[in-house]
This record gives structure tokens, sequence and C-alpha cells, in this order.
């Protein structure tokens, strides 16, 4: 199936999706008919220029959904959110991106597709905001090399920025997708949180394009680091190994760590092992003993209160929740003070 979004108007893309699922839409969600798979997708528009869409489906035919260059200076920008499962892929510019655990931050003139695989569930949130809608919140006169950073969000230039998603983005994300408020409090809480999601992520962009001559430059020793972690998370080496394989200092190698990737070497190989934990937890049939095991955690009751205070959710919650996706009851609200 081939979705194609040739309008980033909220009304538009909903209206787009309501009939492509052939299903109605009722208080801004659209409910996937059994025929076509499970889930829900769900539009939030909080202000002239600022809307959501989440996305939460298992689909039973491949699909994929492309979205059109924007062709006027009032075209969004989009910042996506893709939560754990690497059966996905973006395409930007003929390159294939893994979708796992990123957030992906483009121009309007990046037209784009995302394949959505079968059978395994898909969960995405994306922010549209309009140029205009952002010059009313950035300060440009009060901002260290904003210029360049203005220039870049007021121009038609085609620019995209693909990250991992950092523990400092997964506090709001998670709390967006998994808190049931009051229906009082709803469009307040959803609204504030799309806000800090917003300014998080164009706080990473501007810090990337602020000045190219004081940007941080990630020095060949620490991506090596950070390749030798990835590499087996489950047994991978300790700080003082892993400095003397590389020829360096201990200190060296974690200040050095810590200036190309913002969080320190513990922090980054905990968060790698619980997107794993994640993703194992959500694709295979593994008990949560086998699954803390696999990815290196002997201690089940620590591997649970890891995964908790990543993922704000236990991971025996996490398991019933994959059973059933718009069972929001039993998550819990997501542990802010992990850091």
């Amino acid at each position: 199936m081939e979705i194609y979004l040739n309008s980033v108007a909220y009304p538009d893309i909903m209206a787009t999706l309501s009939t492509v699922f052939k299903s109605p839409l009722e208080k801004g969600i659209i409910t996937i008919p059994k025929g076509m798979g499970e889930g829900f997708i769900q539009g939030k528009s909080f202000e002239k220029g600022l809307f959501a869409l989440q996305i939460d489906v298992t689909l039973k035919s491949p699909t994929t959904i492309f979205r059109k260059v924007g062709q006027d200076k009032s075209a969004p920008w989009a910042i996506s959110f893709y939560l754990p499962n690497e059966a996905h892929k973006k395409i930007i510019n003929g390159k294939k991106i893994n979708v796992s655990s990123i957030f992906f931050f483009s121009s309007p003139s990046m037209g784009a597709e995302t394949r959505i695989m079968p059978q395994v569930r898909f969960r995405e949130l994306t922010i549209f905001m309009t140029p205009q809608w952002v010059n009313t919140y950035l300060d440009w006169e009060k901002g260290d090399g904003a210029g360049r950073f203005e220039a870049l969000i007021n121009s038609q230039k085609a620019f995209y920025l693909c990250e991992p998603i950092s523990c400092d983005l997964e506090n709001p994300l998670y709390q967006f997708i998994n808190t049931e408020t009051s229906p009082v409090l709803k469009q307040l809480f959803y609204k504030s949180k799309t806000l800090e999601l917003v300014a998080l992520a164009f706080e990473h962009a501007y810090q990337i394009t602020k000045d190219k001559d004081k940007a941080v430059k990630k020095n060949d020793y620490t991506l090596q680091a950070k390749e030798i972690l990835l590499r087996d998370i489950t047994h991978a080496p300790n700080i003082p190994q892993m400095a003397q394989d590389l020829g360096v200092s201990q200190t060296k190698l974690r200040a050095g760590f810590k200036k190309a990737f913002g969080e320190n070497m513990y922090r980054f190989l905990h968060r790698a092992r619980m997107q794993r934990a994640a993703e194992l937890l959500q694709e295979e049939e593994l008990s949560i003993a086998e699954v803390g095991h696999r990815i290196g955690y002997s201690n089940i009751s620590y591997f649970s209160e890891i995964f908790k205070k990543v993922y704000g959710i236990l991971p025996s919650n996490y398991i019933k929740n994959k059973n059933n996706p718009q069972n929001n009851k039993e998550k819990e609200e997501l542990n802010t003070e992990y850091s």
C-alpha cells in the first residue's frame, strides 16, 4: 500500500489518512479497521502553525508513506520521533535509514518516504511547525551564531538531521505517549510536551549549525569507543581496557566521549542495552529473564529497575501493552529523574 501526503496541512493529512484506511475521523482519531491491521492514528492541532501526528499501528501489508516536498515558505518543518523497532526504514535522498529510536528533523524541501513492514508494530510521533510559527518563538538577536540558523529555518534549502533519541528527548517523548491525563488537562498537557520536544530538538539542530569552527569534533578514538560499545553490548569492555586498547588515558577517553556524544559511556551503554531489550520484548517471545541475560544483566531486578528508569514502565507491563497497543491504563509515568 502506498500513501501520498501531497499536502502537509493538518486537515489534509487527516482527510487523506481517513480515506486511505477507510475509517472515519472521530475526535482526531482514525482507528485502523481489522481487515487492514490494528492500531490508531491521532492528530492534535494546538495552534496555528503547530500540530502533531501520532501513529501506532500494526498493518497487514507493506506500506510506504510518501511526504511531498513543500513548495512555499509556509510549508512546515517536521520533527519525527521513531520508537524502537529495526524493521522499518526511512528513505531520504536515496539513503536508507534505520528508524529505530531516532529523531528526524527535516526542512519542508526534504521529501521523504517511510517504509512500514507488515505484522510489525510501528510507532511514530511527528510534530509539524511552520517557519512563521517558529519565528514567533525564537529570538534570533540573542543567539551566538543564530544568523546561520535563522537563514536555514527561513530558507527553502534542503536540510535534515538524523540523530539517536537522547535521554533528554526520551523523557517528554514517553510522557507524551504513555501518560493518561484528565480530559480537562489533556490539551494543555500534550501541548506542553510538544513544545518541550520542539525546544530540545531545535537545541540539537542549533548546536550543530551554530558555528562550524566551534562544533564538537568527534575524534577517531571516540568514534572507535562508540563502535566498540555497540559491537557487543552484552560483553562490552570496561573503560580501563578500552582506554588501553585505544592508546589514550581513561580521563581523556571519558571526557572526549562525553563531549562528542553528550553522555558518559555508562549511560550510553545502558541506553543501548535498554533499546535492544525493548526490541526483544516487542518482537520475540522471550521471558524477562532471557532478555536481561541476552543484553548482559545477570541480576533481573536490576535490569527491570534500569528499564523502568529509561522507559518509565516495568518490562512486565511493557509486554502487556505490546499485546494490547491501545491499552495505556497500566503504563506508568516516566521517571524524569533518570540522568
